[in-house]
């Protein structure tokens, strides 16, 4: 997937965009408790 086709499925697929975010939202967390 190109980096256009990616930008236009976030905006067109809003739960694509939430399934990304919440993924991202998870890897986030796993690095802070590492930190922590």
């Amino acid at each position: 997937m190109s980096k256009n086709e990616f930008e236009e499925e976030l905006l067109n697929n809003p739960e694509f965009a939430n399934h990304m975010i919440s993924g991202y939202c998870k890897e986030i967390a796993k690095h802070q408790e590492q930190i922590a």
